[in-house]
């Protein structure tokens, strides 16, 4: 009975951590790469403003 209950929460965590995961996703696609799309527009192309903007998303995501 207790192994159905460790699984069951276990299965609970994973989908919970998923969809965290799932949410940083697109937090980049619909939010950080239009802003720095925009950017690289307006201030001219420059493939390190795309870099560190994911470093920066990385570093939060690990960081929380």
């Amino acid at each position: 009975m207790s192994e159905i209950i460790f699984r069951s929460m276990k299965g609970l965590l994973m989908g919970v951590l998923f969809g965290v995961f799932l949410l940083g996703i697109f937090f980049e696609l619909l939010v950080a790469l239009p802003i720095v799309s925009v950017l690289n527009r307006i201030l001219g192309a420059n493939h390190y403003r795309m870099q560190w903007t994911v470093r920066m998303l990385v570093a939060f995501g690990c960081f929380c």
